[in-house]
């Protein structure tokens, strides 16, 4: 429920905030219970855990998943490898760029789309 308020009422749930939640009255902490509060509950809280129970979990064998982790650390190694001819296109082009393509890189990042 508080990723539920801090996504639709943007606040913040410090100490502060907390205690305010513990000395509201019924009639004003009732209102804020909405029908979408509670399409929120099913579908992110109780279908989750309905499946999460049911789910069967089978244990694994420690060498495998070290293999696997060699394997995919191996597979990324010879990816890398094999584009290492592009590893300094950006120098080749900066030229013709100029700074243009730091805008393209630094536009996408997490922080800018968080904060959009």
């Amino acid at each position: 429920m508080a990723i539920y308020y801090m996504a639709n009422y943007q606040v913040v749930l410090d100490k502060t905030m907390m205690g305010n939640i513990f000395n509201t009255e019924y009639s004003e902490s009732s209102e804020l219970i909405t029908f979408k509060l509670l399409l929120f509950i099913v579908f992110i809280g109780l279908i989750p855990a309905y499946f999460y129970i049911k789910l069967k979990i089978n244990r694994l064998d420690r060498g495998k998943v070290a293999i696997n982790g060699v394997i995919g650390l191996i597979t990324s190694i010879l990816i890398l490898y094999l584009n290492a001819s592009s590893w300094l296109w950006i120098d080749k082009y900066a030229s013709l760029l100029g700074g243009k393509y730091c805008l393209g890189l630094t536009s996408l990042t997490p922080i800018d789309i968080t904060l959009h």
